[in-house]
């Protein structure tokens, strides 16, 4: 199957963790029904612009200082129309519900003028929309001109797939203690180069929805890995993983993350 499809794909001795490059409406096929506990994905917006801040030549200008901001986030969020775009949204979401098991959650970003369309295909598919869920960003970026405030809020749609089934049944670790639908945290650690990815998602917005949506053992999907961080923090919170990425470039990435990470716990 790989060489015939160009699929790469990388999986660990104890299959705690599989990584695979292609393109996820390729490999979801391959995902045998009602086989996900938890899906956690950051799919495309269609979002991109040819703006671009110019922080590093007017360091006057801007009260962050630093490198130059690119609104053209890739290739991966450019389509032709919005029309493409919602079909393309519906094929993945289609195929998403079908691997999810009863009672499982669907956790995805999703552009927050858009996400009106998230909430209707999942009726189609027979995921109820539970409440969205936040980031509050802590160090948002600078509007590109000043018309504006701040974009400080990114939007993820969650979604139960329930059939019949009484929503007791679907994992909420309420014994975590109460807690508001949003979590506050930087765009990214100091420590990481956003360079790799222009929208990485924070690790700890990652491990708030894994701790409470999953328990240990699950297995968890991400069908637009990025650069792995689903993967990392599903390894160490002691999940099992499938990360589904169609850049080769951030495939590698995901290897480099992930292989220190499984040097060291195994799932038990």
């Amino acid at each position: 199957m790989s060489e015939e499809t160009n699929i790469k794909e990388f999986e660990d001795k104890e299959k705690r963790i599989k990584v695979v490059n292609a393109d996820c409406l390729d490999y979801l096929k391959e995902i045998p029904d009602g086989s996900i506990d938890l899906i956690l994905t950051d799919p495309p917006y269609m979002i991109s612009k040819e703006a671009t801040i110019r922080r590093s030549r007017n360091p006057l200008k801007y009260k962050y200082v630093g490198k130059d901001i690119s609104f053209n986030f890739g290739k991966w969020d450019l389509f032709n129309t919005e029309e493409e775009y919602l079909i393309f949204t519906e094929n993945w979401f289609k195929e998403c519900s079908r691997v999810l098991k009863p009672c499982g959650h669907l956790v995805s970003f999703f552009d927050k003028w858009k996400i009106g369309e998230l909430v209707k295909i999942g009726k189609k598919y027979k995921i109820d929309g539970r409440q969205p869920l936040f980031w509050i960003k802590k160090n948002p970026v600078p509007a590109a001109r000043k018309v504006a405030f701040m974009n400080a809020i990114e939007m993820a749609y969650w979604g139960t797939k329930f059939n019949g089934e009484k929503k007791t049944k679907a994992t909420f670790n309420y014994k975590l203690g109460q807690h508001p639908e949003y979590l506050i945290c930087p765009i990214t650690p100091t420590n990481r180069n956003r360079k790799r990815h222009p929208c990485e998602k924070h690790p700890k917005w990652i491990e708030w929805v894994v701790s409470y949506l999953s328990n240990e053992g699950d297995t968890i999907l991400d069908s637009f890995a990025g650069t792995g961080v689903v993967g990392e923090i599903s390894l160490k919170m002691n999940r099992k993983c499938i990360l589904i990425e169609k850049e080769k470039d951030y495939y590698d990435i995901i290897l480099n993350r992930i292989k220190p990470i499984l040097s060291q716990k195994k799932l038990e």
